[in-house]
């Protein structure tokens, strides 16, 4: 381990759990890891624990894969998964903690016997003695069965007599206590959390359209589709005079779009409400009844619309009012007619003071 201990002031850790010749298992809350290679000496990926491994076998047919010895039946314990694998040993197994807290700990080993334990060829009989030392050292004591006789051949066979374990369990007796945060890491943790506050406010500020030009904000005018106020400055030509509604203009939105429907221009210049709006509306929905036509109509073959409001203030100008009567309608009072298209004239009329 020269050269593999544990830098100055690093010593943090404060357990230690190893699944000795197994793999990586999660037991009792604790997560266990894996052991499983077949190196005389070995590190953890984690940098916290090792292992050596020393002797050999008094047989040249074995080698290192012996190191690890898996169970030939089923263990029914809750913790069977430390002792279907064990780490053999021919002589010495030391395990070395590294960076451990300094302080009380209990050391729990775990023991499985999975080589002798075969009833049919007598050798849950034999016996494996080894000596532990109290900084994890397992070794052979030189004593106990080395070789047995096989019971089908009557050849003597050798057997893997060396120190045997399954799993480390190592946990502090001691309170943990946790690394207070520095001055810096508060600030920085603090900082951060104002930023993400910050930023989390800006978005949710844009997603309700605070930060929004207002004009790019979209208001319903009675068309199927909203527009923005920019589309009825542009359509409007900032809202000029000569683009009035009731004086020769209409108005229009994007390309292929348009907006009129009941909606007074007044609304749409000031975003405001009042009663006069509702008389304009009224007198659109009477130019329709009296003259059997929608207020907006697709030309033929163009993607523009006719405006009915516009059509009937020329006509009314020129004395030609009566031609706007829908031909559809027989019988009826032509003075009466005249005298409800008027009504809706001056209904529609841009002075809201009339």
């Amino acid at each position: 381990m020269k050269g593999k201990g544990c830098p100055k002031g690093k010593h943090r850790k404060y357990s230690l759990f190893i699944n000795c010749g197994g793999e990586g298992t999660f037991i009792d809350g604790h997560q266990y890891d894996n052991d499983n290679e077949t190196s005389q000496f070995f590190v953890s990926p984690k940098g916290n624990w090792a292992y050596s491994n020393s002797g050999g076998f008094l047989s040249t047919s074995l080698n290192s894969s012996d190191y690890i010895k898996r169970a030939k039946c089923g263990i029914s314990v809750a913790d069977a998964p430390l002792y279907e694998k064990a780490r053999l040993s021919p002589t010495s197994l030391k395990y070395y903690g590294v960076c451990l807290r300094k302080g009380r700990y209990n050391v729990t080993l775990h023991f499985a016997e999975i080589v002798y334990a075969e009833d049919e060829e007598h050798s849950s009989s034999m016996k494996r003695i080894f000596h532990v030392d109290i900084q994890i050292h397992l070794h052979w004591a030189g004593k106990g069965s080395t070789v047995d006789l096989s019971s089908s051949s009557g050849n003597l066979r050798t057997r893997f007599s060396g120190p045997l374990i399954s799993a480390i369990t190592v946990t502090p007796e001691f309170k943990i206590k946790r690394k207070k945060l520095s001055p810096l890491e508060i600030s920085m943790i603090t900082l951060a959390s104002i930023v993400f506050a910050a930023l989390l406010l800006l978005a949710l500020a844009w997603a309700m359209g605070w930060f929004r030009k207002e004009e790019l904000h979209e208001k319903n005018v009675g068309q199927k589709k909203p527009v923005t106020l920019k589309q009825l400055k542009d359509a409007t030509g900032k809202f000029s005079k000569e683009m009035e509604i009731g004086k020769g203009g209409f108005v229009k939105g994007a390309p292929g779009q348009f907006i009129g429907g009941y909606v007074a221009l007044e609304y749409l210049m000031y975003g405001t409400i009042s009663y006069k709006y509702d008389v304009y509306g009224y007198g659109v929905v009477i130019l329709e009844i009296v003259c059997g036509r929608r207020n907006a109509e697709q030309k033929l073959n163009k993607d523009e619309l006719d405006y009915l409001v516009d059509e009937v203030v020329v006509t009314n100008s020129q004395g030609r009012l009566r031609e706007m009567v829908d031909k559809n309608f027989l019988g009826y009072d032509e003075k009466e007619a005249i005298t409800i298209l008027k009504l809706a004239v001056r209904c529609i009329n841009i002075d809201t003071n009339l």
